[in-house]
């Protein structure tokens, strides 16, 4: 379609063509279709290792989409980073977060509901270090 300005002869202006509108759809669904194709990559298990070189795709993988855990058994005598990790909180949380963390903790680790009571008391273990730390401070 055509458009004018207003001084041509008819008076009346004719509408642009929606061009713009249909590139904007087609950007829009590039970027939603690139999304999907990030997400199926990275949800794929790593590739493994060949002797063509390092492994480095499993690397990269291992630190995008892999959570980390605590790796070692408990300690003989619960020590405040102990604790804060059991609890999931920080060192320096206020009293009612740590009570907060402890009970959202122990209702998943509860003997009552299946868990078993030796993680049960140490996660009431990591919470009086906590608290015990917070009343010094």
């Amino acid at each position: 379609m055509q458009t004018t300005s207003g001084s041509a002869t008819s008076g009346k202006s004719v509408p642009q063509a929606p061009r713009s509108q249909w590139v904007m759809v087609g950007v829009g669904l590039g970027v939603g279709v690139l999304g999907l194709a990030a997400q199926f990559l990275l949800r794929r298990p790593p590739a493994t290792a060949t002797a063509a070189g390092p492994n480095w795709i499993s690397q990269m993988w291992s630190r995008l989409n892999a959570k980390t855990f605590y790796s070692g058994g408990f300690k003989e005598r619960m020590t405040l980073r102990e604790a804060s990790q059991i609890l999931g909180t920080s060192i320096s949380s206020p009293p009612a977060r740590i009570r907060e963390a402890h009970r959202r903790v122990i209702l998943a680790n509860h003997p009552d509901r299946g868990g078993s009571p030796y993680l049960a008391s140490k996660i009431n273990a990591a919470k009086e270090v906590m608290l015990q730390n917070r009343k010094k401070n």
